[in-house]
C-alpha cells in the first residue's frame, strides 16, 4: 500500500480481496472467531509437540487477541500487526523479520484449515501479502550475515572433540563426531532410533522440513563409531541414556546445554558459532572437495531452489551420494 497526503492506494488485487471479506461478513453476518478451533488444527497438522506449543501459544495468545473474527480482518490491519512486531510497538518486543515470517507462517496454516471447513473469509495472512520487502541495502545484507552461524575450520572440530573427551563428555564427543561427518542436527542426532540406522546409512526421518527428511551414508571416520553406539544401545537410540525428563520429551536439551558450556569454555562466539555450524561445515568440506552442489544439498537436506531438480528428480543416486561424502575429509 502507498500513502500520497492522506490518501491510500492499493492494487487491484488487494482492494478486491479486502473487499471480499468485508462483503462477506456484512452479507452474511456471519462471525467465526480467530480462538475456536486451535486445538484441532493443532492436533490435525501435527507439528511436533515443542513445535504445537509454540504455535498454539501464538495464534491463541497474540493472533487471536489481535483479530477476534476472521471476516473482519484485512490486509492493512494484518500488515500494521506485522509492522508492530517487527518494530517493538503496541506491547510487543521487537523481532527479526525471519522471526516474524515464523509465526504469521502458524496464522497462514491456522487460517487455511479453518478455511477449508469453517470460514470463507479469504486467507490473506501470507508472507507475500503481509510481510514488508526485505531491505536489499548493503548495510542490511551484511546484518544479515553477520547474524548466520558460520561453520567450524577443521582444527575448531577437532578442537572441540579433544575438549570434550578431556572433560569427561564421551556422549558428547560422539555427537561432535557425528555432527561433523553427517551435518545433522543435534536433535536429530539425539531422537535418531537404531531402526533408522543400517551398515551404510543414517536415516533422518524427523526432520524439520520435507527435504530435510533423507539417508546419509556413513563415512568410512564414523563407521566404527556408528557401529559401537548400536552394539551399546539399551534403550532403542543410537545415542543411549539420554535424558528426556522435561516438557516435551527432548533428548537433545542436555547435550545442547553442555555444547554451549563447552564452546563458551573454548572462547567461540556465542551469536556465531553453534551446533548449527556443523552443517555449514561439512558443506564447505564438499565445496573445498568439488562436491556438485546439488548432492550436498540433498545429502544435507537443503531444498533444492529450481522446480526441475528440487520436484521432479527425486532423490540422487545412491552411488553419487556415497562417493560424494566419501570426499569429506578433517585433516588434523
Amino acid at each position: 500500500m502507498l500513502t500520497v497526503g492522506k490518501v491510500l492506494f492499493q492494487s487491484r488485487e488487494q482492494l478486491e480481496d479486502d473487499t471480499r471479506v468485508s462483503v462477506y461478513a456484512q452479507a452474511t453476518g456471519k462471525s467465526t472467531k480467530t480462538s475456536d478451533y486451535i486445538d484441532e488444527w493443532l492436533s490435525w497438522q501435527k507439528y511436533s509437540p515443542q513445535v504445537a506449543a509454540e504455535a498454539g501459544k501464538f495464534v491463541k495468545d497474540v493472533f487471536a487477541k489481535r483479530f477476534s473474527t476472521f471476516e473482519n480482518i484485512d490486509r492493512q490491519g494484518l500488515k500494521v500487526w506485522a509492522m508492530d512486531m517487527m518494530m517493538g510497538r503496541q506491547g510487543y518486543k521487537a523481532n527479526k523479520r525471519q522471526t516474524v515470517a515464523k509465526k504469521i507462517s502458524y496464522v497462514t496454516s491456522y487460517w487455511k484449515f479453518c478455511e477449508d471447513q469453517y470460514t470463507d473469509a479469504i486467507n490473506i495472512c501470507t508472507h507475500d501479502k503481509v510481510l514488508p520487502d526485505a531491505s536489499s541495502t548493503k548495510a542490511a545484507t551484511s546484518e544479515s550475515q553477520n547474524k548466520s552461524y558460520i561453520p567450524f575450520d577443521t582444527a575448531d572440530c577437532w578442537k572441540l572433540y579433544d575438549a570434550a573427551q578431556e572433560d569427561g563428555y564421551e556422549h558428547l564427543a560422539d555427537i561432535i563426531k557425528l555432527g561433523m561427518y553427517t551435518g545433522c542436527r543435534i536433535g536429530e542426532l539425539c531422537h535418531m532410533k537404531l531402526e533408522q540406522v543400517t551398515d551404510e546409512w543414517l536415516q533422518v526421518a524427523d526432520a524439520k522440513t520435507y527435504s530435510g527428511q533423507r539417508e546419509i551414508p556413513i563415512h568410512k571416520d564414523v563407521q566404527q563409531l556408528v557401529e559401537r553406539l548400536k552394539q551399546t544401545s539399551t534403550d532403542g537410540f543410537l545415542l543411549s541414556g539420554l535424558p528426556s525428563n522435561n516438557d516435551f520429551g527432548d533428548r537433545s536439551r542436555g547435550m545442547s546445554q553442555k555444547f554451549g558450556r563447552l564452546k563458551s569454555k573454548l572462547n567461540f562466539e556465542k551469536k556465531r558459532y553453534a551446533f548449527h555450524s556443523f552443517r555449514s561445515t561439512i558443506l564447505n568440506r564438499m565445496e573445498n572437495a568439488g562436491v556438485n552442489e546439488l548432492f550436498a544439498a540433498r545429502i544435507a537436506g537443503h531444498k533444492i531452489p529450481t522446480m526441475s531438480y528440487g520436484v521432479y528428480s527425486g532423490q540422487i543416486d545412491w552411488s553419487n551420494a556415497v562417493k560424494a561424502m566419501a570426499q569429506v575429509q578433517y585433516p588434523r
